[in-house]
């Protein structure tokens, strides 16, 4: 063997080794959040590069080019860096491979943003610039020659180096990256054990996108759904309210999380309502994630048996869904769903389609649309203007109108100060442009939710109207009261506002308190007088004893006692309703009685 030959091969190992570490740099500070509490070890960190280094090394092995591995590695890596980093700052959770079905989504909500090149991209891109060259100044310095035995061998040692300690970081006793770590908070899991070894965790989770609950039998389920069936419930169209089911994008109230004050009072005319009924409903992620939100709303299913990140339209079958649709109809209910925002955002398009809905609309069809100066956003009283008209051309029967608006939607910079009607005046944070022209946009909407009860008052038929935020804004745990304990600022956080109003005297009106986006639709029909199937009956009575069960692991009693799911004097009773869900989703022999 010539010296020479171990020499050169040894020299571009090197030059993959430091490469890999750059390009793990890249990825690491792409998940810059995380560095506010958790900090990667070096462990973790050798097993991250080394999965990349293996990436690196099987490209080498193949063209035999060590410039253009080092190129064509490092854009790729790059640019995942790049996404990662905006998908973060705009979504709220890291870039996965499988969020690729939301590309388009990805895109038309770009559109809106004004997008800033921080510190971290720039030093993302620069370093990509700096190998890209020194790859280029490589190229005329590399030879062409045949592969000997060392340029074959070393590599292949390395590989087998890495994937040895691959082995061992994942199947160890005590491994370096468990097996799942991906759990209530993406941010403790990327920032503890990295990017790459998370994106791997998330991969081979979403393969199969619902976990099957602790003791699953299908024998319980059914001793459950017996005690529930209905029997010969009347099933023919009787004198059932219109029912009118909003979420509302982005629409959170921040005094619930901070201390401060405003000039205007931004939800004054619907606290001035009578015949209201307000509460608190518990979305499954802060920030964003408002396919989540929908989610748990039209199916009453908990997003917690549900493997983190999954976009559940895309990912979860929903032809012949159980849901508020589908109950709906089975009492003879006429149903529109409709999302002032294009249908190929979260695949609406296919699933509103597949929750069975009569008539889908998307922003195509809307008329006469209006935004608030430069905000990119329909503004909720145009779009409520239209389901308004949309209401009027339905049949006799009975209506159930689903609506997602758009409005409130970030960012929140569009606009200059000047057209703010909301002010904080005082307050322990700092006051910006973005959180009044926030408050600017909750207060459109207050004012438009006014605007939508005054028309239905006018109309000659019982409607009952229910109004739920999707989620909080991306600042909102920023300026969240620092005494708030991390319990409660987690779950206050995900706490939005719920109203539910009718044209006609409710026979319930005590307040809702706080509640699980999973109750939210059984709820409604309690409020509407509306017979219950004996799933909706038993999610109630679920209710009276576990108000909120969460998808990041945690549940709560009527008083608001937090316990992990697994433990607490209730675990039986949170187990009992993940097997029945998990049977109403994955099982081929539904108990249709109990669902109808």
């Amino acid at each position: 063997m010539q010296k020479r030959d171990w020499v050169v091969a040894s020299k571009k190992l090197i030059c993959l080794i430091v490469v890999s570490i750059l390009e793990w740099y890249q990825l690491d500070i792409s998940c810059n959040l995380t560095k506010q509490v958790h900090v990667i070890n070096m462990k973790c960190t050798v097993l991250n590069i080394c999965m990349i280094m293996v990436l690196g090394l099987i490209m080498y092995l193949v063209v035999n080019r060590l410039w253009l591995t080092m190129m064509v590695s490092e854009v790729i890596w790059a640019v995942i860096a790049m996404i990662n980093f905006f998908v973060i700052q705009y979504h709220g959770m890291p870039f996965t491979i499988t969020e690729l079905k939301n590309f388009n989504t990805a895109l038309n909500v770009l559109k809106s943003y004004n997008i800033e090149f921080g510190k971290v991209p720039v030093k993302i891109l620069l370093i990509c610039g700096l190998i890209v060259v020194y790859s280029f100044c490589e190229r005329k310095k590399e030879e062409l020659r045949k592969r000997s035995i060392e340029t074959i061998a070393l590599p292949c040692v390395s590989i087998l180096i890495c994937i040895i300690y691959i082995l061992i970081g994942y199947c160890a006793p005590n491994p370096i990256k468990p097996r799942k770590t991906i759990g209530w908070s993406w941010e403790e899991a990327y920032g503890k054990y990295g990017y790459i070894t998370c994106v791997i965790e998330d991969l081979y989770f979403k393969s199969s996108a619902i976990n099957k609950p602790e003791d699953y039998s299908q024998e319980n389920v059914e001793t459950v759904c017996n005690r529930y069936i209905n029997g010969d419930m009347e099933r023919e169209t009787q004198n059932y309210p219109d029912i009118i089911f909003i979420v509302n994008e982005t629409f959170y109230d921040l005094h619930h999380v901070a201390e401060f004050e405003t000039d205007v009072d931004y939800l004054k005319n619907i606290k001035g309502m009578d015949n209201l009924i307000s509460g608190y409903a518990v979305s499954p992620t802060p920030y964003g994630g408002t396919n989540s939100s929908e989610y748990e709303l039209l199916t009453s299913n908990s997003l917690y048996i549900m493997n983190s990140g999954v976009t559940p339209f895309n990912a979860i079958d929903l032809t012949d869904a159980v849901s508020i649709v589908s109950y709906l109809k089975s009492l003879g209910y006429d149903t529109l769903g409709t999302h002032a925002g294009p249908g190929i955002n979260y695949n609406r398009i296919r699933g509103y389609a597949d929750l069975g809905f009569d008539i889908v609309k998307f922003g195509d069809k809307y008329a006469n649309l209006e935004l608030y100066h430069k905000r990119w956003y329909e503004t909720d009283a145009s779009v409520y203007r239209n389901l308004e008209k949309w209401y009027e051309e339905m049949g006799d029967s009975p209506r159930f109108l689903y609506l997602l608006t758009i409005q409130n939607h970030g960012n929140w910079d569009f606009n200059e100060p000047e057209y703010d009607t909301i002010h904080v005046t005082q307050s322990e944070f700092e006051a910006t442009d973005v959180v009044n022209e926030y408050l600017t946009s909750i207060s459109l909407s207050n004012e438009a939710f006014l605007e939508l009860t005054q028309y239905f008052k006018n109309v000659d038929r019982s409607v009952i109207i229910c109004m739920v935020g999707d989620h909080c804004p991306s600042f909102a745990g920023e300026i969240a009261d620092a005494d708030l304990s991390s319990e409660e600022k987690a779950l206050k956080l995900r706490e939005t506002p719920l109203y539910i109003w009718s044209n006609y005297a409710l026979t319930e009106c005590d307040d809702l308190g706080s509640v699980g986006m999973i109750y939210v639709a059984p709820l409604l029909l309690r409020a509407a007088n509306i017979p219950l199937s004996g799933y909706y009956q038993y999610l109630l009575e679920l209710s009276e004893q576990v108000p909120i069960i969460t998808s990041y692991g945690k549940y709560f009693d009527t008083d608001y006692n937090c316990f992990s799911i697994g433990e607490g004097p209730y675990r039986e009773l949170v187990n009992e309703y993940f097997q029945i869900e998990y049977s109403n989703i994955v099982s081929e022999v539904r108990n249709t009685s109990f669902f109808e």
